[in-house]
């Protein structure tokens, strides 16, 4: 059968982890497999050997130019697979038509968007819902919020985790290599390592204020403990003014690293070194970075919500993502006893192998056979 993947976000951060461990699986090769991607991504098919036949597409997201051109590129393929809720408004797949929703976060903040983007965001997640034979989604968490915000029927939607290349962020490098990369970005341990960005369910801010209080309570103690961002300073300064305010006060000027852009070969040397991972989160559909981090052997704090005790269970130690004193707790407990650090670290591992992509995309290809 002809499967159609669009895989235009796929050097996104959380969906493009998501698409490029979806088409690069052996086990699409029972398809005959179409790719549409954005030819600036072309570099990453270089050795791509799959039998797989990849159409350029460029038509930019949540544009009138995808509503108008998207419909055609269902033509000829049996099976239709949007990776995102951005689904053709017209969809010609002769057998099967499948949109991954990985959160619905356009509408539970749906106060926050602009009237553009509340337009497309209710249109489309709509037509999302209602047009697809199969909608996958990537935990129970986002399954009750697709149904919750939507007319879907629950039986539409099927839950299946994502994974994480557990072995990438396990491997390690020697501690020279180490000690270089951390040169590299300018780090000095100990620190608070954070990995996203400054959408506001992020909720950074209320992560660096946790931190304020966590030195003010302990100035002797953690006084070397500096907070890390993971990413360009650029985006966290013009994104958000209030967030910006927070970040040039002198305190935060003195305690605060950013890295820059971050090399995923990197990465993984940055969550090992880390004393502890933090992860803020109000809302999230799986959350992939405490994962990678506990595959690194670091110890997680992660807020409450969404969906996170869901995912990483009693792997990570939580705290209340809208109280500054509860994640100050959370930091300094991890931060000051080495049992639970430990515990932490051995949990982390078990949990993060759960979550195997194999495992994911051989349950995906069996459900679309079912729905055939």
């Amino acid at each position: 059968m002809k499967l159609t993947i669009d895989a235009r976000l796929l050097t996104s951060s959380g969906i493009g982890v998501y698409i490029q461990n979806v088409i690069t699986s052996p086990l699409l090769n029972q398809f005959e497999i179409r790719i549409l991607y954005n030819s600036k991504d072309y570099s990453f098919f270089k050795s791509y050997h799959y039998n797989t036949k990849l159409i350029a597409y460029d038509a930019p997201l949540y544009s009138v130019k995808e509503l108008i051109e998207t419909p055609a590129k269902t033509i000829g393929t049996d099976i239709f697979w949007s990776s995102h809720y951005n689904v053709p408004l017209v969809n010609f797949a002769s057998t099967l038509k499948v949109v991954t929703i990985h959160d619905v976060y356009h509408l539970a903040y749906y106060d926050t968007l602009n009237i553009k983007q509340k337009i497309y965001a209710k249109l489309m997640m709509s037509r999302a819902v209602k047009s697809s034979d199969v909608i996958f989604t990537v935990s129970e968490f986002s399954k009750r919020e697709i149904v919750k915000y939507t007319s879907c029927n629950p039986v539409k939607v099927k839950v299946v985790y994502n994974g994480v290349n557990f072995v990438k962020y396990n491997t390690r490098v020697s501690k020279e290599k180490e000690d270089e990369v951390l040169l590299k970005y300018k780090i000095k341990p100990s620190y608070i390592l954070f990995v996203g960005n400054v959408k506001p369910h992020k909720n950074l801010k209320k992560a660096l204020q946790g931190y304020k209080v966590l030195l003010d309570n302990n100035e002797l103690q953690f006084k070397n403990t500096r907070f890390v961002i993971a990413g360009k300073q650029e985006g966290f300064i013009t994104g958000d003014d209030e967030l910006a305010n927070i970040i040039l006060d002198p305190f935060f000027k003195e305690k605060v690293t950013f890295t820059g852009w971050v090399s995923d070969e990197d990465l993984p040397v940055l969550y090992h070194r880390a004393s502890v991972f933090i992860f803020p989160s109000l809302y999230e559909g799986f959350g992939f970075p405490p994962l990678e981090a506990m595959a690194a052997g670091c110890p997680v704090v992660s807020s409450n919500a969404a969906c996170l005790p869901e995912i990483y269970e009693d792997a990570a130690l939580y705290f209340d993502p809208l109280d500054a004193t509860s994640i100050a707790t959370a930091l300094s407990k991890v931060l000051s006893d080495s049992e639970l650090r430990s515990k932490l670290i051995e949990k982390g591992f078990a949990q993060s192998k759960k979550f195997s992509w194999n495992t994911a995309i051989e349950n995906k290809i069996n459900i679309i056979k079912q729905s055939v």
